[in-house]
């Protein structure tokens, strides 16, 4: 069998039923992935040649969709196997917010054959394994913020064709929108938030603009670019960007006890934590512990929130700030009683 009559099937096969769509881009991006070299230009001739031979339908106008049309049923591929199954179906649950919105349409009904074809082996461990697992976000956690589908739709794009966007943007704490022109440089979840890490206009200070405080997007023509040196995941993972403020590097040193003792012992606070147990051995007594991290508002927030079983006593400025805190809490209680 021919390369182009293999590519002809995987289009067939990647092409929405009625109401769905897809562009000749976003199939072109598919055949990428599928390693299938051609360009965009040969993916539009092939889809005018196989609506000739097959119920497929343009529709729209900048960039025209196809589709197949109404009543006309897509292309059945076979169905996954149980471990291909398993994997869109946990696919589909975790990592879809993650994913191009262009690329959940596409792959729309292949998450319901997945889904399907686990359903119809309700007795096999593929079947169970996805109820027997789940994701539990640590702490106390708010609702995610809404986030306009348009939005959604440009940043998304914009991220992964590597383009610019114009957006109007209401940073925290400001009352006014102003009109922003956006290089996207990455995408970033912090727990329940969805950032873009950009740079503005010509400026190379990198910045992170929150989605649910967009409105108004629209995607350029002009090219994403990137400035010198930048790398996304070192911005991210390694200089921890988004503990806030960025601050500098510290020596952490703390007395705790208890149940927070077992559990540093378990997850540590950096990797060159060490744990000094107390001599009589007794878990309620207090343990010195002592590790380099990044000073920062949720280390201050988390050290805040464990009332009694720490104690600060390096950094002084960290330890007069959580005293400060536990001092403001106790006397607004006072007042209030």
């Amino acid at each position: 069998m021919s390369d182009t009559v293999l590519r002809y099937i995987e289009m067939l096969g990647m092409i929405p039923a009625h109401p769905g769509g897809i562009s000749a881009r976003q199939l072109h991006d598919r055949l990428l992935a599928s390693r299938h070299d051609v360009n965009v230009r040969t993916v539009e001739r092939d889809l005018h040649k196989l609506s000739r031979r097959f119920p497929l339908e343009a529709y729209g106008t900048g960039p025209v969709g196809w589709r197949w049309r109404k009543g006309a049923k897509a292309l059945a591929l076979p169905p996954p196997s149980p471990e291909g199954a398993l994997a869109y179906v946990l696919l589909q649950r975790f990592a879809a917010p993650l994913l191009p919105r262009g690329m959940l349409r596409c792959i729309a009904r292949d998450f319901d054959q997945a889904a399907a074809a686990l359903d119809r082996l309700p007795d096999s461990a593929y079947a169970r394994w996805k109820e027997r697992i789940a994701v539990v976000p640590a702490g106390f956690h708010l609702l995610p913020p809404d986030v306009a589908k348009d939005v959604v739709e440009v940043a998304y794009d914009a991220v992964l064709r590597s383009r610019r966007f114009e957006v109007d943007y209401r940073g925290h704490g400001y009352a006014d929108w102003r009109r922003f022109r956006v290089n996207p440089l990455g995408l970033v979840q912090a727990g329940a938030v969805f950032y873009v890490v950009a740079t503005l206009w010509d400026y190379d200070e990198v910045v992170h603009l929150a989605l649910h405080r967009m409105r108004r997007p629209m995607l350029l023509d002009d090219a994403a670019g990137s400035p010198a040196g930048f790398d996304f995941q070192r911005h991210v993972i390694e200089e921890r960007s988004f503990e806030w403020p960025h601050g500098r590097s510290i020596k952490l040193q703390l007395d705790v006890r208890g149940w927070l003792a077992q559990q540093l012992s378990e997850q540590k606070l950096a990797p060159d934590q060490k744990i000094t147990p107390p001599k009589d051995g007794n878990i309620d007594s207090w343990h010195r512990v002592t590790a380099t991290v990044m000073e920062s508002e949720q280390l201050f927030r988390w050290l805040c929130g464990l009332g009694g079983m720490v104690r600060v006593r390096t950094p002084t400025r960290l330890r007069r700030r959580v005293i400060t805190e536990v001092n403001t809490v106790v006397a607004y209680d006072i007042g209030i009683s």
